[in-house]
């Protein structure tokens, strides 16, 4: 019998990988090249693999392309797949028993969920690779479609724009392009009828000079009003951070009537600002006179200690729920459940439902990242 060789090419957007199979299940050579779409990566990678191999692209029976940059790939390959497919097949051939695929991506973040191979369930992200320090998109939930929104945690290099070239930016915090993108998010799901779910762990909005001029306060107002006009049923998880107007602007329920119910964990804070902050504008100026006067400074430490502590036993778990800021403190394991039942619920009885075939959100998703993708 003959034996059958085939090729896998896979063009992400920061890298691109190669791989020979043997009667596709034997991996006769692989090859990984740290540059990806739009480069000489592919390219590269296939060249690699090949010589490894010790073979020609004629010896290929079929050749397939996935991955962010597959579409470059029309003179070369046989056929292009999404890589929602191939990572569900692919996990399935290296893990027969798996059911849940998490793929962290050079431009998003993409969950699916898989039965014997094929993918069931998945979670797509909403305009990715802009407003970076937001992750949002639709999910299915048991079979529901769901909207959802988190803040992504890292540093986000040459980001945000207003601050001009080399500027590094801190996920949790928001800037401009993720508050836009809130805003267009939570409306379309308000449009297409879709309960959803806040994922927070957020230090604040960005400040100074640059933040008011790109006009950051007028854009969390702006997404307030959104979320109240979304009239779809909204949850809030504060994951551990709850800080100042960005806890307002990220589904809390002190923004909004939409909220159905807040829940946090062990490790949620929710205040204004920091107790550190908080003790330093209060008795900064204080400190500075008293020193100037050559004062003892340690009453006004104290002071500063004192106010520090009571900010922190204030925005502990417990606290927080004492006071009404969440309903609930729930164990992580179980967060999942949470969001079933209340998914579940919404779906019980909506004051009104979108068919699946006149949403907006998911054609727009598929646009946006056909474009980029060009």
């Amino acid at each position: 019998m003959k034996t059958i060789y085939t090729m896998g090419i896979d063009v992400g957007s920061t890298a691109s990988k190669c791989v020979i199979l043997k009667d596709g299940s034997e991996i006769v050579a692989k090859s990984l090249v740290d540059v990806g779409a739009g480069t000489s990566g592919p390219t590269r990678a296939i060249a690699e693999v090949l010589e490894a191999a010790g073979m020609k692209k004629e010896d290929m029976a079929f050749i397939l392309a996935t991955g962010y940059g597959r579409n470059s790939l029309d003179d070369i390959a046989d056929h292009q797949m999404s890589e929602l497919s191939c990572h569900a097949r692919g996990a399935f051939f290296l893990f027969p028993d798996v059911h849940t695929v998490i793929d962290i991506g050079g431009q998003d973040v993409k969950v699916l969920e898989i039965e014997n191979g094929v993918m069931v369930n998945f979670a797509m992200e909403y305009k990715k690779g802009y407003g970076p320090e937001i992750v949002c998109g639709i999910a299915r939930v048991n079979g529901l479609l769901t909207g959802v929104v988190t803040n992504y945690q890292g540093l986000l290099p040459n980001y945000p724009e207003y601050r001009g070239a080399g500027a590094v930016g801190v996920g949790g915090k928001l800037y401009r392009q993720g508050l836009i993108k809130m805003n267009e998010f939570v409306t379309m799901c308000g449009r297409d009828r879709l309960p959803i779910v806040w994922i927070q762990d957020t230090t604040g909005i960005d400040v100074g000079d640059p933040a008011e001029k790109a006009e950051l306060l007028g854009l969390g107002q702006s997404l307030i009003y959104s979320i109240q006009n979304a009239k779809v049923p909204q949850m809030e998880i504060t994951l551990r951070k709850g800080t100042a107007a960005a806890h307002y602007v990220m589904g809390g329920p002190q923004g909004t009537e939409r909220n159905v119910f807040s829940i946090g964990t062990a490790a949620t804070e929710i205040y204004v600002m920091h107790g550190e902050t908080a003790a330093a504008a209060m008795y900064a100026r204080r400190l500075v006179k008293d020193k100037k006067e050559e004062k003892d400074l340690q009453p006004t430490i104290d002071k500063m200690n004192k106010l520090i502590q009571e900010y922190s036993d204030k925005s502990r778990p417990a606290a927080c729920a004492k006071t009404g800021l969440v309903d609930e403190i729930v164990e992580l394991p179980k967060l999942r459940s949470y969001i079933c039942a209340f998914v579940g619920a919404s779906y019980q009885n909506p004051e009104s439902i979108c068919p699946f075939h006149h949403m907006m959100t998911p054609r727009i998703i598929r646009d946006w990242d056909n474009l980029m993708n060009k």
